[in-house]
């Protein structure tokens, strides 16, 4: 596939949708998720593998495969980004 490195910026929300909700919602739960981290593109479908400390603190997350670059939005993503944040720091400490 051809790489182009298509860009958007998208919120926590939106990314969440991506991700079927599993964002989100694992940073709601007390044990982790026991598949690989990640989402779909958008674009190609391939998995993107991303951890929450590159959501926290990566400038863009890119497709493998197709070379999307995704920008979350830390204007508009605040209240998500403190949510996995506080998750981080406890799982953290937890170590």
């Amino acid at each position: 596939m051809e790489n182009k490195n298509e860009s958007r910026e998208i919120t926590m929300e939106e990314l969440d949708a991506i991700a079927g909700g599993v964002i989100l919602t694992q940073s709601r739960m007390t044990e982790p998720l026991q598949h690989s981290p990640g989402f779909q593109c958008p674009t190609c479908g391939q998995l993107i593998p991303v951890s929450i400390q590159q959501i926290l603190f990566s400038k863009c997350i890119m497709c493998p495969e197709c070379g999307l670059i995704l920008t979350i939005s830390k204007e508009k993503s605040d209240k998500a980004l403190e949510i996995l944040k506080k998750m981080d720091d406890a799982v953290r400490r937890n170590l």
